[in-house]
């Protein structure tokens, strides 16, 4: 398994969406949210908001990097 640290960019696709319409591979999933020096169990209802810090886990590298992906794309899909 893979696990990385990423932090949500402020005009990333996934700012304002719920976990669950992020369409995130299925052997990937955000473990903990960190918020504002909190940390959240997310579920798949839970809203991104920028400059969270997610805790993603996956099966294997591909996993963590098209989660990488879905968060490096920007609000106006380019």
């Amino acid at each position: 398994e893979t696990m990385q640290e990423m932090i949500v960019s402020p005009n990333s696709y996934a700012v304002g969406k719920k976990i669950v319409d992020l369409h995130f591979p299925e052997n990937a999933i955000i473990a903990i949210i960190k918020r504002n020096g909190k940390f959240l169990t997310p579920n798949g209802s839970t809203v991104i908001n920028a400059n969270d810090g997610l805790l993603v886990l996956a099966d294997n590298a591909e996993g963590v990097q098209k989660v990488q992906n879905c968060l490096d794309s920007d609000r106006k899909g380019q």
